[in-house]
């Protein structure tokens, strides 16, 4: 339902396309940017992104956080 109102912010857990960059939308409703490929891919299936939907106007609110870093499976 979020996704298809422009009116309502899309939930935490789901990326977004916000001008070109894509960013995680966390538990606390910040917005975290992949800095690179490489750490989208490292989140990710290789460059697969067909689950990052476009921001709407309520994304726009949204304060930016920090960066998403790598991640590490040990």
């Amino acid at each position: 339902n979020n996704i298809s109102n422009g009116q309502s912010q899309h939930l935490p857990g789901l990326d977004i396309n916000k001008n070109g960059t894509v960013y995680y939308i966390s538990s606390d409703n910040l917005l975290h940017g992949y800095p690179s490929l490489l750490i989208y891919n490292s989140w990710h299936l290789k460059n697969d992104f067909t689950r990052v939907v476009p921001s709407n106007s309520a994304d726009s609110n949204l304060p930016i956080g920090g960066m998403v870093s790598m991640r590490v499976v040990k």
